[in-house]
């Protein structure tokens, strides 16, 4: 069945004219973006079908050349994604500019989407001398079971930003809050990485669906 044969109050531009976008669920606020449907599904059996397999998260993290692999994404509809990215992205580094990171609990918000991703990903906020936020990125996304954190990964974009200060952050999509043997040893290496090029490592948090853990607040920096 085609959208335009779906009841007005079914059909997703319709919802969001009348209703306002807060009311929309993901899967419609996609459909809007994907626009047009193929193969025998439209705009909201492929959002469906997309999002069954990818968080909203890791959707956005996804570049072009894998965009252009998922159902009904052609190569217009996965620049317009990539552009809405874009746009997001500096917007938020606008926003954030005046915000200190002072405590974990203020670092946290920042990662609140890594709580519902079903794969481990690392995200780093980079911040200026005042410990001001001016830009967040993400690192990596692994696996389930791991992911590989390098500390030239994690510099890059501080260099390139000129950042003072990191907080590093990522998941465990298990649910598991503790530190692992090997996040600790990571951990170590990122800070004395971070002690040659001049660049301190404020935080490292461990973000579960139902809290986090900070090394920070555990006196493990």
């Amino acid at each position: 069945m085609k959208i335009k044969d779906l009841h007005p109050s079914d059909r997703p531009r319709e919802k969001l004219i009348k209703l306002g976008s807060k009311r929309l669920t993901n899967k419609e606020l996609l459909a809007i973006i994907i626009n047009i449907g193929s193969k025998g599904k439209n705009a909201l059996e492929l959002a469906f079908e997309i999002l069954q397999d990818l968080s909203l998260p890791e959707f956005f993290e996804i570049d072009y050349e894998n965009l252009v692999k998922l159902p009904g994404i052609n190569q217009a509809k996965a620049c317009q994604i990539i552009a809405i990215k874009e746009l997001i992205e500096r917007n938020q580094k606008t926003d954030n500019s005046a915000i200190q990171i002072q405590e974990s609990k203020i670092a946290a918000i920042y990662f609140e989407d890594l709580r519902q991703s079903k794969k481990e990903r690392v995200m780093v906020l980079y911040l200026n001398v005042h410990n001001e936020v001016i830009w967040k990125e993400t690192i990596t996304i692994g696996t389930v079971e791991t992911t590989l954190i390098h500390p030239r990964d994690i510099f890059e974009p501080a260099v390139r930003y000129l950042a003072s200060g990191i907080v590093i952050a990522h998941n465990h999509p298990g649910g598991d809050i503790s530190p692992s043997e090997a996040d600790i040893k990571t951990t170590e290496q990122i800070v004395q990485a971070g002690k040659i090029l001049g660049i301190e490592v404020l935080d490292h948090l461990i973000i579960t669906k139902k809290g986090y853990f900070s090394f920070k607040d555990e006196m493990m920096l």
